[in-house]
């Protein structure tokens, strides 16, 4: 089985190399807007689900330069691969919002688009992705614990991510601390950085622009 941090690193390999032909083709260092952005991002993300992740053996046994010859062999089209109808990522999105809303109440309502970014934190701390999932289903209830780390993990992400979104640079600092700080509640101080830096990495390669480091 693939581990989280292999996944991801695979792919933001897979993302770095099709950002970069696309930039490529575009012949521009910039999207000309959101959408632009939104659909590329989004063509690349399901092609990666729907075509790479199922070779997950192939995945684990290639060295790097094996899969970086492999994924810059892939054509696709950036523009129309088949993507989820808008209905269906919006019955996704509600069915989510509704299972945050009812199984964890403690969070916010707007918890989502926070939680996504947690894996680091929560991993870091030992709750498996299998068991996390059964807790947002509803399958069973969280524990006292359970509760009290993912309310941790959510607090946590939520500071890392405005020490990058933050506009002040005092203000970025301070969001930067308390994440570290609540981190370390929980982890020893090397591991507290590694996962805040890690989130604040994962947030970066989703929503900056192609054609920048």
């Amino acid at each position: 089985m693939l581990k989280i941090e292999e996944l991801r690193e695979d792919f933001n390999l897979f993302l770095k190399i099709h950002l970069e032909k696309y930039r490529l083709y575009a012949n521009r260092d910039e999207f000309v807007d959101d959408t632009e952005m939104e659909i590329v991002f989004n063509n690349i993300l399901y092609y990666f689900i729907d075509n790479i992740l199922p070779e997950k053996l192939k995945l684990k046994n290639l060295s790097q330069a094996a899969k970086r010859e492999w994924f810059n062999s892939i054509e696709f089209d950036y523009y129309n691969y088949d993507l989820p109808d808008d209905e269906e990522i919006d019955q996704n999105l509600e069915k989510t919002i509704r299972l945050l809303s009812s199984n964890f109440p403690f969070l916010p309502e707007d918890s989502l688009a926070v939680l996504v970014f947690a894996g680091p934190a929560l991993e870091a701390y030992g709750l498996p992705r299998d068991r996390f999932m059964d807790l947002l289903e509803g399958k069973d209830k969280c524990t006292e614990i359970e509760e009290h780390l993912i309310t941790w993990a959510f607090n946590l992400t939520a500071l890392a991510i405005s020490s990058i979104k933050e506009k002040n640079k005092n203000k970025r600092q301070k969001y930067l601390q308390e994440a570290v700080a609540i981190a370390n509640e929980e982890l020893n101080e090397a591991e507290a950085r590694e996962v805040v830096d890690e989130i604040i990495e994962n947030y970066k390669q989703l929503t900056k622009n192609f054609g920048e480091s």
